[in-house]
């Protein structure tokens, strides 16, 4: 086992990250920090000091245009679009030099960005709020392919539909329900023709973030670390809706990153 400090993993995060905003300067590809990365920007000119991952939002057309072309060395760069058994609906950016596995799958990955899609929401945010509830299904199924069955703990009838969940999704052949995902995504509210945007693909929370397309794409640059990066000019909009009153530290037994374990000398799996 090969330990590695919370600082460290942000560091070498934040150079994929400058590799990923580097290539995105050169091809005039559209992105945008996101998430706590982008509140970590705003509140903290850097990482959220507990934060342990970096989250950039790219519209669907600039999406698929740098999963096309994107070519590195170092990083490898994992989606729907470059390997049809990748078994999740974003995209990874990793460096395979140290590899973990984040608690609760199996599934063997490297130091990763997250980059994720942007899509269309309907208008009203009743038809918003139905949209959302299916795709949050096809997310369990998409998420219980690698997930491992354990207790929830919230209570007995959560654990028998968790376990069937992850059951069924296990039926499901690798990548099969990523793909799917992608083109309800992109094709049902289509980027160029909505007025909302935001993350349509992966459905965790049961929160809707809505952002106008105008806001997202009247971008500025924030300092994150010691580097500018993309980020919405109307940045209170979406960190608002996501986080509350975004400027207030949590409490401190809120303060936590992602429970992982980091492995060496593994050989990684080619269906992730």
């Amino acid at each position: 086992m090969k330990k590695i400090s919370l600082r460290e993993l942000q560091l070498m995060e934040l150079e994929i990250l400058k590799n990923f905003d580097s290539f995105c300067r050169q091809h005039s590809l559209r992105y945008c920090l996101a998430e706590g990365t982008l509140l970590g920007a705003v509140r903290h000119k850097g990482f959220i000091p507990w934060d342990d991952d970096i989250d950039v939002y790219m519209p669907r057309q600039d999406y698929i245009k740098f999963n096309e072309i994107y070519s590195h060395t170092k990083y490898i760069l994992k989606s729907p679009l470059v390997d049809r058994k990748w078994n999740m609906p974003i995209a990874k950016l990793m460096n395979m030099d140290i590899k973990l596995i984040e608690s609760g799958t199996t599934a063997v990955k490297g130091i990763w960005i997250d980059i994720f899609p942007i899509d269309g929401w309907p208008d009203s945010l009743e038809a918003a709020l139905k949209y959302k509830k299916k795709l949050q299904m096809f997310n369990y199924l998409c998420f219980g392919r690698d997930a491992v069955l354990s207790r929830s703990k919230h209570g007995f009838w959560r654990t028998c539909a968790k376990t069937a969940v992850i059951s069924f999704a296990h039926l499901i052949p690798h990548g099969v329900m990523s793909r799917y995902i992608n083109q309800v995504a992109s094709n049902t509210y289509p980027y160029q023709d909505s007025k909302y945007v935001g993350n349509i693909s992966f459905q965790e929370s049961n929160k809707i973030v809505r952002i106008k397309k105008a806001h997202f794409e009247d971008r500025i640059e924030l300092q994150f670390e010691d580097a500018m990066f993309y980020a919405p000019r109307n940045y209170d909009d979406y960190l608002t809706q996501t986080y509350g009153n975004y400027m207030k530290l949590p409490p401190v037994s809120e303060r936590q990153t992602h429970p992982m374990e980091f492995i060496k000398n593994v050989e990684v799996k080619k269906n992730f």
